[in-house]
């Protein structure tokens, strides 16, 4: 057998120019396939982690029914979000969670009264504007999304100006514990150009709480964050979760608890993982209180549109993989057919046309493997190469389904990737050498010494 591959071997390379040139259509169908591959898994990753890292998360844990009525009736008590933590604690794949309470606010900047009753610029500056108000914890916070990152570290949403102290994100620690009227928020930067409000500026936001009473506190802004969300960045306002759940009146309470795990296609498999934990916590219930949704769940707009771009990159793979084959298969039997003369003279001293067909089938082997191990190594070259640097389009950025999507694509380096990769070019490689090989099996020996 090893005698045999060898001589194949030593036969492939009898015209080192045709083998070479062969291998080299081989070698290029590889490496681009491997290209195009990490391409498109590259851009679904981060399509995903730029709506699940900024703000989503790729696993919430909700109060029944806070899904469809995202409101206080449906809020977690302190109560549930010790069960939450039990469940989570030790669970493989589960990287940090941590709380957040949402709520609808109105913030106005806090202006002084105008002197002058006509001066109208003045009043345009004591604008009201709706905002949705998100309690966090700030060091929770940090281990579950970018929004620590997203802060803009010059302090002002206009880039023009530079006297704006420079922007952070929230204290560890509320700094007013023991006052329940001032507080620190972050602002989206849209939502501050609205309310023209800069670092350093203080605000009044008034919300319902939890008995019906309007609660009302002024809070110092901090910080600017700009996301790949219009959301966030026009209506977002972050502050302390215990101030803010203290303010309506709620302590301890969250409306959901974000999940960050270390895989993002395991996101399904530790919901319902995860949910399984809550339900055995609540065995007396005959329905479990809680609901772990995974990314898909919570933005279902999202997995349509991840599907779709999925399905036309899967599209563009079959036309590029027919492309390839009908080239690589061209390429094998000419190359073999041209040979058709060397094999009526190795028949006329006596080789078996069965030795020659297995022969041939097995250079084209020897050479795939060979055109796939250097197409690999600069396919996945190139790959790690723009994972880290990325290929920009040139066209900026882009809306969908509510985040900004940059047009700067990472790649994706993946095992299914090279395996069909080299796995196509071997096929249609194969596919290729069947006919000469028939053709070699039915030759005479005299016709084939006369063939041109």
């Amino acid at each position: 057998m090893w005698h045999f591959v060898r001589l194949s071997w030593r036969d492939l390379w009898r015209n080192t120019r045709r083998s070479l040139l062969t291998g080299l259509v081989m070698t290029f169908a590889v490496a681009m396939m491997i290209l195009f591959v990490g391409l498109g898994d590259g851009a679904h990753s981060q399509m995903i982690r730029s709506a699940t890292e900024s703000y989503l998360g790729q696993i919430q844990v909700q109060l029944d029914g806070y899904q469809d009525s995202p409101d206080l009736e449906h809020l977690l008590s302190s109560g549930h979000l010790a069960q939450v933590d039990a469940a989570l604690k030790g669970m493989a794949g589960v990287k940090a969670h941590a709380p957040r309470l949402a709520t609808g606010a109105l913030i106005s900047k806090k202006v002084p009264e105008p002197e002058d009753p006509d001066d109208l610029e003045a009043y345009r500056r004591m604008t009201s504007e709706g905002a949705f108000v998100v309690g966090v914890d700030p060091k929770a916070e940090r281990e579950v999304s970018t929004l620590v990152q997203s802060v803009i570290r010059e302090g002002c949403s206009d880039k023009s100006r530079t006297d704006c102290p420079p922007g952070r994100f929230l204290d560890d620690e509320d700094p007013y514990p023991d006052n329940p009227y001032m507080g620190q928020m972050v602002l989206g930067v849209g939502l501050a150009g609205v309310l023209d409000v800069e670092v350093g500026d203080t605000v009044a936001l008034n919300t319902g709480g939890v008995e019906g009473r309007t609660f009302a506190s002024l809070y110092r802004v901090v910080g600017l964050v700009k996301t790949g969300s219009l959301d966030i960045n026009r209506t977002f306002a972050l502050t302390h979760f215990s101030k803010l759940a203290a303010g309506m009146s709620v302590p301890g309470a969250a409306s959901y608890v974000v999940v960050a795990i270390d895989d993002l296609d395991s996101a399904r498999e530790l919901a319902l993982d995860l949910q399984a934990r809550l339900d055995g916590q609540s065995p007396r219930a005959a329905v479990s209180p809680f609901k772990a949704l995974s990314w898909r769940e919570l933005s279902p707009e999202l997995d349509v549109f991840v599907k779709l771009d999925q399905g036309s990159t899967m599209v563009t793979l079959v036309m590029l993989v027919m492309i390839v084959g009908v080239i690589l298969a061209n390429v094998v039997t000419m190359s073999s057919m041209e040979r058709t003369r060397e094999y009526g003279v190795r028949m006329a001293v006596g080789e078996s046309p069965r030795r020659i067909t297995w022969g041939l089938v097995t250079e084209t082997v020897l050479l795939a493997l060979l055109s796939g191990a250097v197409g690999s190594v600069l396919g996945e070259a190139a790959n790690s190469y723009y994972q880290f640097h990325g290929i920009d389009f040139g066209m900026g950025e882009f809306e969908m389904t509510g985040v900004v999507l940059s047009t700067v694509y990472n790649t994706e380096v993946t095992l299914y990737g090279w395996a069909f990769s080299v796995g196509t070019v071997l096929f249609f490689a194969v596919v290729g050498a069947i006919y000469p090989a028939w053709k070699v099996s039915r030759l005479s020996p005299v016709d084939a010494i006369r063939f041109v």
